[in-house]
């Protein structure tokens, strides 16, 4: 499972954009892609839909707010 993951990240351009659902993949992807030296906002774009209390740590990621509980809650009504 890691190779594939590591190759995957090798992989990545300038041009891609990766999607993280929660700061914790977040962050799984910031340090994998450290380990391989690929650095996120120059060697890749990452984003995240989950603001955390611990996102605000992690500067090379953007983010935005992504009320789950309000959809749901929207999607039941």
């Amino acid at each position: 499972e890691w190779d594939f993951i590591h190759q995957t990240i090798k992989s990545w351009t300038p041009e891609h954009g990766i999607i993280a659902e929660s700061v914790y993949i977040a962050q799984e992807i910031l340090e994998n892609g450290g380990l391989l030296g690929k650095r996120a906002g120059h060697d890749f774009a990452l984003v995240c839909c989950d603001d955390h209390q611990h996102a605000p740590g992690i500067p090379q990621l953007s983010r935005v707010t992504f009320e789950r509980y309000d959809l749901g809650r929207q999607a039941a009504a």
